[in-house]
């Protein structure tokens, strides 16, 4: 779950983005970011890392940079950030180039690079049932795999038309809920990507 200062609940956070809304409180709290489960992300990229392919991978609202730095210790270096609200933060924690995209310019297709995995961590959840399907496909066009780091079940993609889940797994935390990684494959758009079209 995703976190500020001394509040650490789900709660809080839900009482947070019913108060300020959640483009509002990230833009003016960026700098307090804090992912109070970047052990369990951590776990589940370490055990997950051999399922997708590591040779340009857009961490996509990117945060601090928890996911990048875990896949740096590993020799993985080919990787970029993407996040509307704390670009600077993932900048300087992780000395990777970050730009400043949100879901809402991924759907007027701002996003002009491929990549061979984007993983995107705590921030899928946020996107209304009526936009998620578009988000998903336009990002399926720039990339084979799409990998979601979630608090909980949400969001379920594979109920969206021609994506498949390939792999799944789950971390606990210490108050034993689980934290779910899951990964992904949309045919129609990765065979478009293998043929560089």
């Amino acid at each position: 779950m995703i976190s500020m200062g001394k509040r650490t609940d789900t709660q809080s956070m839900y009482r947070n983005y019913q108060e300020h809304g959640v483009e509002n409180y990230y833009r003016e709290k960026w700098r307090e970011y804090k992912n109070f489960h970047e052990s369990n992300i951590k776990e589940l990229l370490i055990r997950n890392i051999g399922r997708f392919k590591s040779d340009c991978i857009l961490d996509l609202c990117s945060g601090g940079g928890e996911v990048t730095k875990v896949l740096l210790e590993k020799g993985i270096n080919n990787i970029s950030g993407a996040d509307p609200y704390t670009f600077n933060l993932y900048i300087k924690n992780t000395g990777k180039e970050c730009i400043d995209l949100s879901f809402k310019d991924i759907l007027r297709g701002r996003m002009d690079k491929r990549y061979t995995t984007i993983i995107c961590s705590f921030a899928l959840h946020l996107v209304d049932e009526k936009s998620l399907s578009m988000v998903v496909n336009e990002l399926f066009k720039h990339t084979e795999t799409f990998i979601i780091i979630a608090p909980h079940k949400r969001p379920f993609l594979e109920r969206i038309k021609g994506v498949n889940l390939i792999f799944s797994d789950y971390s606990l935390t210490h108050k034993g809920k689980k934290v779910y990684m899951r990964g992904y494959v949309n045919k129609n758009y990765s065979q478009s990507y293998r043929n560089g079209e």
